[in-house]
């Protein structure tokens, strides 16, 4: 079925994948920091937060192709801030929906997070629908100029 995901650990192998999905015009003008991401910062991104247990972060698989990946941040015990990127190749195809709606699963289910907040580029109206299809809410959080605050409650 179109759109259907797995989700699973985020490793070391996944580096040079993940990177140059990042850094991508498609996604990389569509985040946050839109900094080109190295294969040294990524590792060092894994070891010092993924593999600490501040982030956690997963490969989103369809059919066994990995599509995108999906995380979140702990700000404190019970709040997190997520992120998500699909592949420009697999973007439009359902995967970020399912993605989304299982990470939010899991976490509810293993983690002691009750709401997750995200920051999106007031241009990305495709996340914005997503978001919004998904359970998210526009808050009034202070970000910064061209993007907007949304999020969700799951505890």
């Amino acid at each position: 079925m179109e759109g259907e995901v797995i989700l699973r650990p985020l490793n070391l192998s996944d580096t040079d994948l993940v990177v140059s999905w990042r850094n991508t015009e498609a996604v990389r003008l569509k985040m946050y920091d839109q900094s080109i991401l190295t294969v040294a910062q990524h590792r060092h991104y894994i070891s010092e937060f993924v593999e600490k247990g501040i982030i956690i972060q997963y490969i989103i698989v369809s059919c066994e192709t990995p599509v995108g990946t999906i995380f979140c941040r702990y700000k404190d015990k019970a709040n997190a801030e997520m992120g998500i990127f699909i592949a420009p190749e697999h973007q439009k195809k359902g995967y970020g929906t399912n993605a989304i709606n299982k990470f939010v699963e899991l976490l509810r289910g293993t983690t002691s997070i009750i709401a997750i907040g995200l920051k999106v580029h007031k241009t990305n109206i495709n996340a914005i629908k997503l978001y919004r299809k998904c359970g998210f809410i526009k808050t009034k959080d202070k970000v910064p100029a061209g993007f907007i605050s949304m999020s969700l409650t799951i505890g």
